[in-house]
């Protein structure tokens, strides 16, 4: 709960993230017990789905509805059942699982052949697998290092092309992988992150001028998944 935005909205039920922030040692026992009865059942309160949709001005004039996009706030206590399933998946076999469970929910929705794909059906629905969150933010852990730290921690592993490397200038946006001997290297955070990166600019999802806002670049990543491009 500590991790929580104060700066952020509150939804329908007017409980902003400071106000539950601060009163977090007196209800942290209580909201666990929630947690893991609706992680038991399966069941998420129906409160807890219920968002205050937000009208957020884009550009040009303010009084045609056009511009303007909604945004859905969801309650603050609904943002600690996400966190607590996101940190609960934060090894590969938790995500494994987690991913077989999303699958299998649409197979039942949608009343699906055991063996058949899953993934139009999330496209379809707007809605990422676990396994495509954490693709986003291996990306979004490259793009946040790619200047500074990254090319010093894997100098080894994979350095940023410049005037050295492959004959561009220190302005590109693609890493110069290094072939691994292992599988392992191949599977780690920073190898991946930096494949992800150079395949999004292969298909020109994004360039570097436009993932100069964090939330943008997660959305423009989102709305990448969800339409199949990689």
């Amino acid at each position: 709960m500590k991790t929580l935005k104060s700066g952020s909205g509150a939804g329908w039920d007017d409980v902003k993230p400071s106000a539950l922030k601060e009163v977090a040692d007196l209800i942290v026992v209580p909201l666990t017990d929630l947690i893991n009865l609706s992680l038991q059942q399966g069941v998420v309160p129906v409160e807890l789905k219920i968002a205050r949709v937000v009208p957020i001005y884009k550009a040009g004039e303010k009084q045609e509805l056009v511009n303007y996009r909604p945004v859905s706030v969801l309650p603050s206590v609904s943002k600690v059942y996400e966190r607590v399933v996101i940190w609960a998946a934060d090894s590969a076999t938790s995500t494994t699982v987690l991913h077989r469970l999303q699958k299998r929910v649409v197979r039942v929705i949608h009343k699906l052949h055991p063996r058949e794909s899953t993934g139009a059906y999330f496209r379809l629905a707007g809605i990422m697998t676990i396994s495509e969150i954490n693709r986003i933010e291996t990306a979004i852990f490259a793009y946040k290092w790619k200047f500074s730290l990254l090319p010093t921690l894997f100098g080894r592993f994979f350095s940023l092309r410049s005037d050295t490397h492959s004959r561009q200038t220190r302005s590109a946006q693609t890493f110069n992988l290094i072939k691994c001997r292992t599988e392992t290297r191949k599977r780690s955070l920073a190898f991946r992150a930096a494949a992800l990166l150079n395949r999004i600019y292969e298909l020109n999802v994004i360039t570097f001028s436009t993932i100069m806002s964090v939330k943008l670049f997660k959305r423009t990543m989102r709305n990448a998944v969800i339409d199949g491009m990689f």
